[in-house]
Parts: structure tokens; sequence; C-alpha cells
């Protein structure tokens, strides 16, 4: 049997769609589990009309909004097949998909997971476009696959593949960190713990939304505040005991780890030396200009797409803040006045919405 976990939260305009592909897969020994995060928008309405009519759906949900991560553990801690899958629920599947993949790992047991070439649809600021998205892990050894995800040359597409489910729980039977790119420490240890085949066929298409996470989901964003400030110091400091402590990983292949990790840390040392300069700049540093440091810090805040520059910029901001916090909150509140009247360099509606979040971390603490 094959388990396909779907966890969701307010996206009932593009669940269906979703669902409708599922639900039409060739392969029929399915158990669809589908995790609703406390929606408001219609959702739950939605999913029980659709567990009333096919009872391979099992429909939970949550009576408190837990962050994305979670609801991805939550339900592969309910799946009960031999192979699992994560749905997204704005994505699309071929009605071959599943038995397509299902095939190709009972033909071959080496491999441990297995995904099709997809479509990607990106969405940015009103315009669309789809390009083709190809891949060939299957002829690569362990080291050679974790080296590509450690160098960020690896599709993370991997992480919407069929899964042999024991396999993913021996990997998530730790909670999942909130370090800097933390689905990719999860891509080298499944690198490290099983193989990837690539099936060379297109049998799934991915929705890529390229705005920020606080814009797209400003009720909840956690991807920022649960970042630690140093991000990227912190994270490369800890891959290898993490990956080392791995219970999915073999004992023979834990000297695989950190060849490419000493390579990957030197090329991050300009990003660790940015962090901890930029601590020492804005923080510790008495003569620097505190009001010159908060304008150059939400001006940083509004323009930065990268997460780990932006719970770095998080963090230096709330530490002004414990000098001056009706400082900053009125200057926020200027910010926003300036878009509201149209005068000159109005802020975006995306900007907007980091600075609603920036204020309600600020007066939260």
């Amino acid at each position: 049997m094959v388990s396909i976990g779907l966890p969701t939260r307010n996206r009932a305009h593009l669940l269906k769609e979703a669902l409708e592909s599922l639900l039409g897969q060739t392969y029929r020994n399915i158990e669809y589990i589908v995790s609703d995060n406390a929606s408001t928008d219609g959702t739950a309405e939605l999913l029980h009309d659709y567990a009333a009519r096919d009872p391979r759906i099992r429909y939970i949900r949550q009576d408190t909004d837990i962050n994305g991560m979670e609801n991805h553990e939550f339900v592969l801690r309910k799946a009960q097949g031999e192979y699992f899958m994560w749905a997204s629920d704005d994505d699309w599947w071929h009605p071959r998909f599943v038995e397509t993949l299902v095939d190709v790992l009972e033909k071959n047991p080496s491999y441990g997971v297995a995904m099709s070439y997809y479509y990607k649809h990106f969405i940015n600021r009103g315009e669309a476009f789809t390009k083709e998205v190809r891949h060939n892990f299957t002829p690569l050894t362990h080291q050679q696959l974790y080296r590509k995800y450690l160098r960020g040359r690896a599709t993370p597409i991997f992480f919407f593949g069929l899964y042999r489910t024991r396999i993913l729980r021996q990997i998530f039977i730790r909670k999942t960190p909130r370090w800097f790119n933390g689905l990719l420490l999860t891509f080298c240890e499944v690198a490290l713990a099983t193989r990837s085949y690539s099936v060379p066929e297109f049998l799934h298409r991915q929705l890529q939304d390229t705005r920020l996470h606080i814009v797209r989901h400003p009720t909840n964003p956690y991807t920022i505040g649960e970042l630690k400030p140093f991000a990227v110091t912190h994270a490369m400091l800890m891959v290898p005991w993490w990956l080392f402590t791995s219970p999915a990983i073999p004992l023979r292949r834990k000297h695989l780890i950190f060849g490419p990790w000493l390579w990957r840390s030197w090329l991050y040392k300009r990003k660790m030396a940015r962090e901890i300069w930029r601590f020492v700049r804005y923080v510790i540093l008495p003569f620097n200009d505190g009001k010159m440091n908060l304008d150059a810090l939400l001006d940083e805040w509004l323009t930065v797409v990268n997460y780990s520059v932006l719970a770095h910029t998080l963090f230096l901001i709330k530490r002004c803040a414990l000098k001056d916090r009706q400082a900053v909150l009125g200057y926020i509140r200027d910010r926003k006045q300036t878009f509201e009247k149209q005068t000159a360099d109005p802020l975006s509606k995306d900007q907007i919405t980091k600075l609603d979040f920036l204020e309600a971390q600020l007066k939260n603490g």
C-alpha cells in the first residue's frame, strides 16, 4: 500500500485540483492522509466533502496552527503503507505517477526513493511561466549525490518523491532542525542513507510561488521567526554532528560526511565572517550612530530576500529596539504611512507585509 500525506492550510482555492489529480491515480491501493492545519478559508468544508465521497481519505484537522514542517511530520507518523510520499496542496500529478514509481522501487530494491522529471510553474508578481526540469540521480553513488546536495547543485524535488516508509521514519525520528537551509540538510541525510532513482518521464507539475513565506503566509511566518540569527555559522558547525548521529546512515558511510563538509564550509567562510562582523558593527561597537544603523537595517529588511540574512537582520533590529523600542516602531509606522499616502518612494505590498511582521515581532518582544 502507498500512503500519501497531504498537509495543507488555507489553500482551498488550489486544493481541489491537487486532490482530483491524486484521487485519479491508476494505482488504487492508496490511503490519503490529509492534515488541515487549522484553516479558516473553507478548506475544512471542501475536505469533509471529499472524505465523504472517497473512504480512502483520512481527514484530520489540527486544533491549533502548527508550523508547516511539523504538519509534514504529522502525516508521516500516521502512514500505514509500505511506501510514502508527501503531496503539496498546489501541485498536479499525472495519473500514472504513483504506479510508475512503485514499479521502479519494486524492481530496484537497493533504491529508497524515486522521482520523475517535472514541470516547474513559476508565479512572480503576476507573471507566470513554466520550465521543464530533468535530473539523473540513478547512477550516482552516495558520496556523489551528497556532494551535489551540499553544493546546492541538485534539485530538491525528491522531497516529493516516493519513499520506502521505513527510511523516512529513520530520518524523521528526530525533530527537523530550524537551521539555515534545513531542508538541504535532510537531503544530505537521504543521500547518505539510500540511493535515488530518476524516472525520465514528466509526471509531475510543481507550483513555485517566488514571493517570501512571510508574504505568502503572513499569519504564520515561522520560517524567519524560527531561524537562528547566526544561521549560516550555526549550520556549518552543526551539519557534521547531525549527519554523524543519524540513525538512517549506516556506520560504514559515516566517513563520507567530512570531506565535502569541509569544502562547503570553506566556501561559506565569507558568509560566516559577515554574520560575525555585522553583529560587531551594529551591536558591540559603541561609537556607531544608532539611528544610522537602524536606517540601514530597515532598508535591508525591506529589500533582501535571503532567509538567513533576514533572520540576522531581524536579530540586529531587535537589539537596536532594546535601546529605544518606540523609536523603531515609530519609524516602521512612518514608512507604512508613506506607502498609504502614495508619496515619493512608496512601498510595495510585499514590503508592507514584511513591515507588519517586523512590527508584530517587536511588540511581542
